[in-house]
């Protein structure tokens, strides 16, 4: 099997930014993706697992994905991660390649 090595980026690919933020800025940061998406830009939002943890006190792509939906619109937010069956995937990630959802929310 042959497996391609990417040495480059894509020809006119644009740059892009990442932060991290503590959980108290939350309404900042839901401020800013509002605007983001009023200028026609999508983003991704990256949680650390898929699923609530007893374990870990971190924020799940689950969770994230409900708040966000309920604070920003159904049409807006999308979800990917892992655990989805694969035609799942397949249609968040098209519908963020459309344009459709703004806000994809995944697991790392």
């Amino acid at each position: 099997m042959d497996v391609p090595v990417l040495d480059e980026k894509p020809p006119g690919r644009k740059p892009i930014k990442t932060a991290v933020l503590s959980t108290e800025r939350m309404d900042e940061v839901v401020d800013h993706l509002r605007r983001a998406i009023a200028e026609g830009r999508q983003c991704y939002w990256v949680c650390p697992l898929v699923g609530e943890s007893e374990v870990m006190d971190l924020i799940a792509a689950e969770e994230r994905f409900k708040h966000l939906r309920a604070t920003l619109g159904e049409d807006v937010v999308g979800l990917v991660h892992g655990q989805m069956p694969h035609v799942e995937k397949d249609a968040a990630m098209a519908a963020f390649q459309r344009g459709q959802t703004k806000v994809l929310v995944a697991k790392r």
